[in-house]
C-alpha cells in the first residue's frame, strides 16, 4: 500500500472519499485489513456497496467505474485521502 503516510499499524486503517459530496453519496471508505481492501459505500444509512478487492487501487477503480456516471458534472475524479487510523468510535459509528 503506497499511501500510508499516516498510519502506525495499529489495528484497521481507512482511507476516505474527500469529494464524495460529487457523487451525491454521504460517506465512501475503503477499510484495509488482514490484506484485503474492503470498499464501503453509505449514503443516508443503507450500504449501498460493500465489495473487497486485492488492492485499494483495484477498490478505486471499482468505485471509479460504477459512480463515475452519477457524478454531477462530467470529469470529476475521485480524491482520497491517505490511509490512517481513525479512532475506534468512528469505525463503530459507520458499522452501525
Amino acid at each position: 500500500m503506497s499511501n500510508k503516510k499516516n498510519a502506525d499499524n495499529k489495528g484497521p486503517l481507512v482511507s476516505l472519499l474527500i469529494n464524495s459530496a460529487y457523487y451525491f453519496i454521504d460517506c465512501v471508505y475503503i477499510l484495509h485489513d488482514n490484506n484485503q481492501f474492503r470498499l464501503i459505500v453509505l449514503h443516508k444509512g443503507t450500504v449501498l456497496k460493500d465489495s473487497y478487492y486485492r488492492t485499494a487501487r483495484n477498490a478505486r477503480i471499482a468505485f471509479q467505474k460504477q459512480y463515475k456516471r452519477k457524478s454531477w458534472k462530467e470529469g470529476v475524479k475521485a480524491q482520497w485521502t491517505v490511509f490512517y487510523n481513525p479512532d475506534q468510535k468512528w469505525i463503530e459509528d459507520k458499522a452501525a
